[in-house]
């Protein structure tokens, strides 16, 4: 069951803004500079599975907040009933991921190999990564939104697999391949997403970072920085900066692209 605090029907939009997992860190420090996104879009609609806590902060009555489960509700139905007297184009980012961090005490757990994680948690991450790709593209085509922009947030783990000498100084600690698998599984989806939806006048992207600079342990945060070319984690301005010129700027005839952003870290 989706619930939202959505305003009347009829109401006249031009540009609509989806933001999937804006409970997130990076949903919510893109939330922080709402306004700017305002200046493009009429409405921005911040789906997570949970209350948001920037909801009570936020009074602008352009921004809409959405309760549900991206995998399994047709949110996007929801959403576009809304506008069925109007005409209306749609962006959307998915920020969604199930990714096992590294805090300031370290790995969230200690996995002892790529696999430790049962097959049930690897086949949720998967639904929780992917899957929530998949059913967002789906409602898309299947409520004949083709005009659409798609963007999908992908990793540099989609090619290069996780290094144990980022999580251990004797390499015995390892980030679950789940995480790498789900944004792996977005390629096809992003690829086939483009081709079909170009002839429509719609598109699908993806911007894969490298490690983002959050509330990492400073061994990990050292090993990063030994191993990037650039010496340093991606900073979160810099993921902001580039979430924020595609969607604002990026020219209708980008699709089916990947852009990295990772100081040539997959390539040290």
């Amino acid at each position: 069951m989706v619930t939202s605090d959505l305003m009347p029907a009829g109401t006249k939009v031009n540009r609509v803004l989806l933001l999937l997992g804006a409970n997130g860190n990076l949903g919510s420090k893109l939330l922080d500079s709402y306004q700017d996104l305002l200046q493009k879009y009429d409405h921005i609609f911040c789906l997570d599975k949970d209350e948001n806590p920037q909801a009570s902060k936020i009074v602008d009555t352009s921004i809409h907040f959405m309760i549900c489960d991206a995998i399994k509700d047709d949110y996007l139905k929801d959403v576009a009933a809304q506008f069925a007297s109007v005409n209306f184009e749609l962006d959307a980012l998915n920020l969604i991921a199930q990714d096992y961090p590294v805090t300031s005490t370290g790995l969230s757990t200690m996995y002892t190999s790529p696999f430790s994680i049962n097959f049930d948690e690897y086949i949720k991450s998967l639904a929780i990564t992917a899957g929530s790709s998949y059913h967002l593209i789906k409602q898309v085509i299947d409520l004949k939104l083709l005009s659409s922009s798609v963007w999908l947030i992908g990793s540099i783990y989609d090619r290069v697999l996780p290094s144990p000498s980022l999580y251990s100084s004797n390499k015995s600690l390892y980030k679950p391949i789940a995480y790498a698998s789900g944004k792996y599984a977005q390629i096809p989806l992003r690829n086939q997403a483009s081709v079909y939806l170009a002839q429509y006048g719609g598109r699908c992207n993806s911007l894969s970072f490298g490690g983002v600079e959050l509330n990492q342990s400073h061994d990990f945060i050292e090993r990063y920085c030994t191993k990037s070319p650039s010496n340093s984690l991606v900073p979160i301005s810099d993921v902001l900066k580039m979430i924020r010129w595609a969607l604002l700027e990026s020219p209708k005839s980008l699709n089916g692209s990947d852009i990295l952003i990772d100081g040539a870290f997959s390539l040290s």
